[in-house]
């Protein structure tokens, strides 16, 4: 059976690691893996196993392009801000029926970006956003939102197969209703936690007495306020 090629740009730290390192190395009898990225500590450290493809100001994706071909996976693990380029400087070498598949908190603006190369190249795109963080060590039970999945296109499903193989959930929303739900599940509950770090802030009271004197309900607001600032 042909292995499949997975790029993922963006993946020498964070979620794009995660992906290699807990979706993709543990089937690697399946998989191909080419990694870009700008982090050169951060790429000499993955496996031998993983292509690692350094980018600089003078290095991009067009250098690599012998590593494309035909119905490739890309995935894009990189900040919405730079996903317009990316996807331009890419949809010039990857090969016909390639899924395209950015990891965003907010899909409607990547989806809208797919469509707006999507004329012009031969394609498919799927918006994915992992609802964890990536310092967790296993992808068991963790939920993982698709956005224009086509439960008919072979190259979507062999994608959602690839990650529920090793225990992601996966829900399947439009762009739209994904952004609205996150403006309440991701948005309420950090503006909640920063609320309450504003206000520890401006009180005048030690952290260290208001930690003596905590309440369990006090810790556990306390930890994820401090898991929501180091993440950020």
């Amino acid at each position: 059976m042909e292995k499949q090629n997975i790029h993922v740009l963006g993946g020498a730290r964070g979620i794009g690691r995660w992906f290699i390192e807990n979706i993709y190395l543990p089937q690697a009898s399946l998989y191909d893996i080419y990694c870009y990225d700008y982090y050169l500590k951060g790429l000499s450290s993955l496996p031998n196993s993983v292509t690692k493809c350094v980018l600089n100001d003078s290095v991009g994706y067009n250098d690599y392009k012998g590593n494309f071909s035909e119905s490739d996976w890309i995935l894009f693990a990189i900040p919405l801000i730079s996903l317009k380029k990316a996807l331009y400087d890419i949809s010039g070498i990857i090969g016909d029926s390639s899924l395209l598949i950015p990891f965003t908190s907010v899909q409607k603006d990547a989806i809208n970006l797919c469509e707006d190369i999507e004329a012009d190249v031969s394609f498919s795109f799927i918006g994915c956003h992992p609802l964890f963080g990536d310092n967790l060590q296993s992808p068991v039970g963790q939920t993982v939102v698709l956005t224009r999945f086509e439960s008919e296109s072979e190259q979507h499903r062999s994608f959602k197969s690839s990650i529920t193989h090793m225990g992601l959930l996966v829900s399947e929303l439009n762009e739209v209703e994904h952004d609205e739900y996150m403006s309440i599940i991701q948005g309420l509950t950090h503006f909640t936690y920063l609320a309450f770090a504003k206000t520890l802030t401006c009180n005048n009271k030690s952290i260290e007495k208001l930690l003596e004197l905590k309440t369990p309900n006090f810790q556990f607001l306390y930890a994820f306020t401090s898991r929501v600032l180091k993440l950020s």
